[in-house]
């Protein structure tokens, strides 16, 4: 996975015209988002950047779809209060 990260910090470094800050990367989850940034920021250094760059955005699927279809993720204890209600009015 290292190697296909790095390679996309690579693609994303050479297209000079991409600002990073205006780019959101999603990543099935947390760990490969920053091992993304990881890598990014690896990339940025072997190539000597001489002025500040912003890193672009990261997020997880779960907080990419919170935030853009304006739904949220259950606890777990709502999830078992619902199997309960259901179970109450399917076999009773």
């Amino acid at each position: 996975m290292d190697d296909f990260l790095s390679n996309i910090a690579r693609w994303f470094h050479s297209q000079s015209e991409l600002q990073p800050q205006e780019h959101l990367f999603v990543f099935p989850n947390r760990r490969s988002g920053v091992l993304f940034l990881h890598q990014y920021r690896k990339v940025l250094l072997e190539s000597n950047v001489a002025v500040p760059v912003w890193l672009p955005k990261v997020k997880t699927i779960n907080e990419f779809l919170e935030e853009y279809a304006a739904l949220r993720l259950a606890e777990p204890v709502e999830l078992m209060a619902g199997d309960v209600r259901f179970a109450r009015t399917f076999f009773s």
